[in-house]
């Protein structure tokens, strides 16, 4: 099992020297899953820009490309998302300068991470080539926890191991330029931070009071660079007390608070009831969902204790409208028909919101199966329709989940198992990432984990197009690569 280092010295056409790679193994100084990675250096003896190009052996198809385009002396290019145990043939290519062949093989992927399982649906075209998602498994150690990224063939790209969780209830989504920002994991201290696929990591600098707060379930990037933090705030009120919950908005650059809200607020100003105390947790918030809106920005609070969502209005902080079981909004049908409760949600873990569509993922505790729920809500008229529904049979977890639009006519839903540390619903049902076509109900593509005991929490759809080097979902960079490998003797 090795991670690659790889070395290479150019030159333009009219110098004498030509790149010569040298492989360094770096078996005992680097993670063994940075296998799926390999760093090309290269040194030119006049200013260039650079390519580098892999293709595997064994499928054509399997193909990566980096460039970089400042003409420089020395270049490194990082090759991302590559296939394990495959051998690569390369190239180094210095524009106007002469090629150089190289090879690097990559290594296996630690035993104990997960297998899978997929399935396609032939008559449709799946939009998910890569599924970033965490893993645990709960029968063995809680607290031995990965985030990886699989592609839409079943093949891992990415591993890295989360430090510090206890528990699955972690957020992660990808940045952009090989950055993920994750967060949660019930860390005392542990305010949201980034990775990068080379595994380098950017603590966020913590606001004041953070070492005291235990971090769970969410984080997210505000379209201002802000961090976003979920965590455990005590409540009181009328002689009770409970664990309740604060959100908080900060820099990470230098940890200053921008915004800050919580259940106490809600509690105070009457639109949250902790209930007669006899619930420790009562409305133990899991999920949220920032709503940038012209008018003002919105904040979503899923709450799986109240089966709730809430929206604040993040000017004020004042609440909006919740919806839900215990809520004030009433609820239609498109066709403008009432509808009871049974079509609201219970225990709901994800939430997301966008020109007031807010979508739902319903665990469905004491229903028959768990739900993935899109409303149209309109908070000043107190309103909400019930626009789109999903479920399919044997279906009902009861804790964990998540739900995200792809785009407006698919939906990607994380049917997150739990065998070991709560009676499933559904026992020997295993975990599963799910890409539904909202027109038709069907499912283009679906991963499922292969044992039981694999447990995750949420997860995320991701382009083929800006995430790793790979060109196989990406017809742009599939060009490129075709134009700097044609002609080329390798």
């Amino acid at each position: 099992m090795l991670a690659w280092w790889l070395v290479a010295c150019a030159s333009a056409p009219e110098a004498t020297s030509s790149p010569v790679p040298r492989v360094l193994d770096l078996q005992e100084s680097r993670p063994v899953d940075l296998d799926l990675v390999a760093w090309v250096d290269l040194s030119l003896d006049q200013p260039a820009a650079v390519s580098a190009i892999c293709q595997a052996l064994d499928d054509s198809t399997d193909a990566y490309l980096e460039e970089s385009t400042d003409p420089a002396l020395e270049h490194r290019l990082t090759l991302t998302g590559l296939r394990p145990l495959t051998e690569y043939r390369c190239a180094a290519l210095p524009a106007g300068g002469r090629s150089e062949i190289f090879s690097l093989e990559t290594g296996g992927v630690d035993p104990a991470l997960p297998t899978v399982e997929i399935e396609r649906d032939q008559s449709f075209v799946p939009r998910t080539a890569f599924a970033l998602t965490n893993h645990v498994d709960l029968c063995v150690d809680r607290r031995r926890q990965h985030l990886l990224v699989y592609d839409q063939d079943g093949a891992l790209r990415w591993a890295w191991k989360v430090p510090g969780t206890d528990g699955p209830g972690i957020e992660a989504s990808y940045l952009g330029d090989g950055r993920i920002l994750w967060g949660g994991g019930r860390r005392v201290g542990g305010v949201p931070e980034v990775v990068t696929w080379d595994h380098q990591t950017a603590p966020a600098v913590p606001f004041t009071g953070s070492e005291d707060l235990e971090f769970h379930h969410d984080a997210a990037l505000l379209p201002d660079g802000e961090f976003l933090a979920l965590h455990d705030m005590d409540g009181a009120a009328g002689g009770l007390s409970w664990l309740g919950f604060g959100v908080t908005a900060f820099d990470s650059t230098d940890g200053g608070i921008s915004w800050d809200w919580g259940d106490q607020a809600g509690v105070d100003e009457g639109v949250l009831d902790p209930g007669d105390g006899s619930d420790e947790d009562p409305f133990h918030a899991n999920a949220l969902s920032w709503e940038s809106r012209p008018g003002g920005d919105r904040l979503w609070v899923g709450l799986c204790g109240d089966s709730s969502v809430l929206a604040v209005d993040v000017a004020t902080g004042a609440a909006l409208g919740k919806l839900g079981r215990h809520g004030d909004l009433s609820l239609t049908d498109p066709q403008g028909e009432h509808l009871d409760n049974s079509h609201f949600f219970t225990c709901n873990h994800g939430v997301v919101a966008r020109d007031d569509r807010v979508l739902v993922y319903d665990n469905g505790i004491n229903l028959d199966s768990s739900r993935v729920l899109e409303y149209r809500v309109d908070l000043d008229a107190g309103s909400a329709v019930l626009w789109w529904q999903w479920t399919e049979p044997d279906w009902h977890e009861g804790t964990l989940g998540d739900a995200d639009w792809i785009d407006d006519d698919r939906v990607f839903v994380t049917q997150a198992h739990n065998e070991c540390t709560v009676t499933p619903q559904v026992p020997g049902d295993r975990s599963a990432l799910v890409e539904v076509d909202v027109e038709t109900g069907e499912v283009p593509w679906r991963l499922t984990f292969g044992s039981t005991q694999d447990t995750n929490y949420r997860a995320h759809s991701l382009p083929g197009c800006g995430v790793f080097s790979s060109t196989r979902w990406c017809p742009e960079t599939q060009a490129r690569f075709d134009t700097l490998a044609d002609g080329l003797d390798w």
